[in-house]
């Protein structure tokens, strides 16, 4: 599950609101020099990519979900590359967030 922080825990149950924390894997992950991280060819590679998520992903499940097997793609960017989507989800939902709104306002403006 992604780490969400309750910031007045005070406050009526349906009324709270979150903070999105990153979880300690994942500061120390943003401290890995980004020079040493090399991703697997076949995630560079669109063809290939989804291939090797579902060959990761049946090392978990025999019949696994499409949701389950894009989990395991992995990111080719930005200071979490070289980690899975799935991992990303439980570690930094901060930075999904990020990444979403900033494809929104691209999609917007593509200029």
């Amino acid at each position: 599950m992604p780490a969400l922080c309750i910031k007045d825990t005070s406050v009526v149950a349906n009324r709270q609101q979150c903070k999105l924390v990153p979880t300690e894997d994942a500061k120390a992950a943003q401290k890995v020099p980004r020079s040493s991280l090399s991703v697997p060819q076949a995630f560079m590679e669109e063809k290939t990519a989804l291939q090797e998520a579902k060959r990761r992903c049946r090392q978990y499940s025999a019949q696994p979900s499409e949701v389950q097997y894009l989990g395991q793609l992995v990111l080719t960017f930005g200071q979490y590359s070289n980690k899975t989507f799935k991992w990303l989800l439980e570690n930094d939902v901060s930075y999904v967030k990020y990444l979403v709104d900033k494809h929104m306002s691209e999609v917007r403006n593509p200029a």
